[in-house]
C-alpha cells in the first residue's frame, strides 16, 4: 500500500467539512432526506468546528433564528434548534468566525448586529466596517447599507457623493447562503 501524499491528504481534509456542510444543508431544507433541523445543526457544527466558513455562518443563522425565550440561560445548539429559541450573542460569535475568513453574508450579518446592538454592544463604526467588507465583495444588501451609512454619516464621515456611488453599484449576482454553500461544495 502506498503512502498518501501531503496534497492527497490535504484535499481529503478539505472534503470532510464540505461533506458535513452538504448533509447539513440537505437536512435543513429537506432535500432527499426528511427535514430535520437538529441533524442539520449537527452536520453544520462538525464542519464549523473544522473551520468551514459557510458552516460557521449557517450555525450563526441557526442561533439567530427563532424567538428569544431563553431567559438568559446558556443553551446548547440542539436545545436551541428544538425550541426555536434565539441566542444573538452565540449567533454573533459564529458570524465573526465566518466573517474573519471573508464570508460576505456573515460580514453583512455582523454589520446588522453592530448597527442594532443585537448580541453585541451597538457600534456604528464597526457596523460600517463590516458592511464595507461585504459590499466590497458585491453583497447587494451590504452595498445599500454602506451607502446609507455614508448618506447619514453613521460610522463613517457623511459623504453624499460616496453614498450615491454605493447606491449606483451594480451588485454581483447575489445568491442565498444555501446556493452559495452548494456551489462551494460542488466545485
Amino acid at each position: 500500500m502506498r503512502s498518501r501524499t501531503f496534497i492527497e491528504l490535504s484535499n481529503y481534509a478539505r472534503i470532510i467539512p464540505l461533506r458535513s456542510s452538504l448533509w447539513g444543508l440537505l437536512y435543513l431544507v429537506g432535500k432527499g432526506v426528511e427535514r430535520n433541523r437538529s441533524k442539520a445543526a449537527e452536520y453544520f457544527r462538525k464542519a464549523a468546528d473544522q473551520g468551514h466558513a459557510s458552516a460557521q455562518y449557517c450555525i450563526g443563522q441557526l442561533y439567530h433564528s427563532g424567538e428569544d425565550s431563553s431567559g438568559g440561560k446558556e443553551r446548547t445548539i440542539l436545545d436551541l434548534i428544538e425550541t426555536r429559541e434565539k441566542n444573538s450573542p452565540k449567533a454573533v460569535e459564529w458570524y465573526r468566525k465566518a466573517a474573519d475568513q471573508g464570508h460576505a453574508h456573515a460580514q453583512y450579518e455582523l454589520g446588522l448586529a453592530y448597527q442594532s446592538g443585537e448580541g453585541v454592544e451597538k457600534n456604528r463604526n464597526k457596523a460600517a466596517e463590516y458592511f464595507r467588507k461585504a459590499a466590497d465583495q458585491g453583497h447587494a444588501h451590504a452595498q445599500y447599507a454602506i451607502g446609507e451609512a455614508y448618506r447619514r454619516g453613521e460610522g463613517v464621515e457623511k459623504n453624499l457623493r460616496t453614498a450615491e456611488e454605493w447606491f449606483q453599484k451594480d451588485p454581483l449576482e447575489e445568491k442565498g447562503w444555501e446556493e452559495e454553500l452548494f456551489d462551494e461544495i460542488t466545485q
